[in-house]
């Protein structure tokens, strides 16, 4: 070998070594196992993702149709590839937040968790997360409704036995989840979580001087569970469980106390959240969805309007909506979705009560919760 050639040898080694020093040098936390994986093997961090416009705090009724959410914990249930849960942790929602003294976020936020569940590598798992409020523990029974061994497959949230139905009004949970293949070097993935239930709210004026309450009913007792993620929409909705309430007053969604002695200009306003349910099938007698009712102190109806929806809205099925099947009371005949908002009203045009109750009431759907309104909660 001559001079020339060990010459050159020697500095492309010299190359090589700076290199690797460089690469080395990227992070001084890094070792060189953790950058070949020997002790990241199978490690998973997931980034949890809070929109803009979302805030978070304790309260639980729904008071608006602004995008607002009051998560305070998130459950993360992994799931192995046969859809066995293997593990379930608490991401510390809360407690990344409010340490030392900070607030839970009103913007956009992320949280970036470390999974302590030791995958193994190049198997496939499913990263299921449950965001809730403090009513949702309790009315779903989470995080004891999913346990390891519990299979992913028509994974449900139910109304907890022995649970006052009436507490679904005030208790909201949002779900996400991914697939993820861990390597031996490690991965990072994300989860958005989505609201899994719906809300329903009206705002009414000039209510008549007998009436003592008004009611937002369902063409049926709602349903008291919802799969967990999201089921088919469109054009056929299956994103429900028909798992109806059996109490006889299960279909009365809101229910407004109108105060004695008001006057024709008071306003009146409520909301609740609501699991979904598909629309009255054409076949069935309820040509309606919604109806309100405004009733007396001896629980006489006053008037009954039902519920329909606006022109154009995407949910009306009379033109058959691609199931060939055309139902000329299309827009009464609605799925109540999830993330969805059912405005009836708005703080600033609520609905008339006045007249002889003969008109029908029309409905603002709002598909992504994210409309903004200057809300009022009474």
């Amino acid at each position: 070998m001559n001079k020339q050639m060990i010459n050159n040898l020697m500095r492309c080694w010299s190359v090589a070594i700076v290199s690797l020093l460089l690469l080395a040098g990227c992070s001084k936390e890094d070792s060189l196992e953790e950058m070949t994986g020997v002790e990241n093997g199978g490690e998973v961090t997931l980034i949890f993702t809070a929109s803009s416009g979302i805030t978070t705090s304790s309260r639980t009724v729904l008071p608006g149709s602004e995008n607002a959410q009051h998560v305070t914990d998130v459950q993360l249930y992994i799931f192995d590839p046969t859809g066995s849960c293997v593990a379930s942790e608490n991401v510390g929602w809360t407690e990344h937040f409010t340490t030392g003294g900070g607030q839970l976020p009103t913007t956009t936020a992320e949280l970036h968790y470390r999974v302590k569940y030791k995958c193994t590598p190049d198997i496939t798992y499913t990263f299921l997360a449950v965001g809730r409020d403090g009513a949702s523990s309790t009315t779903y029974n989470f995080p004891g409704a999913i346990t390891v061994g519990t299979s992913l497959h028509g994974l449900n949230a139910t109304l907890g036995a022995g649970v006052d139905w009436k507490n679904m009004r005030e208790s909201e949970f949002f779900t996400g989840k991914t697939e993820l293949t861990p390597t031996q070097s490690g991965l990072t993935g994300k989860v958005d979580l989505y609201r899994r239930v719906a809300g329903v709210m009206g705002w009414f004026t000039n209510v008549p001087t007998a009436a003592t309450t008004i009611q937002i009913v369902l063409y049926q007792n709602q349903n008291k569970s919802v799969p967990l993620l999201p089921l088919e929409q469109s054009p056929i909705f299956k994103d429900f469980v028909d798992d109806k309430i059996t109490e006889g007053t299960g279909n009365v969604l809101v229910e407004i106390s109108v105060t004695a002695g008001h006057s024709n200009t008071d306003r009146f306003s409520k909301g609740s959240y609501v699991l979904p349910v598909a629309a009255p099938p054409v076949v069935d007698s309820n040509d309606y969805t919604l109806k309100v009712l405004v009733m007396d102190a001896g629980n006489n109806i006053l008037s009954t309007r039902r519920v329909k929806l606006k022109a154009d809205d995407s949910l009306d099925s009379s033109t058959g909506s691609g199931t060939g099947i055309i139902d000329t009371e299309g827009a009464y005949r609605f799925p109540i979705i999830a993330n969805h908002f059912y405005g009836i009203g708005t703080a600033l045009a609520p609905v008339d009560l006045g007249d002889d109750g003969s008109s029908d009431i029309v409905i603002t759907v709002n598909p992504d919760w994210d409309w903004k309104d200057n809300i009022e909660w009474q």
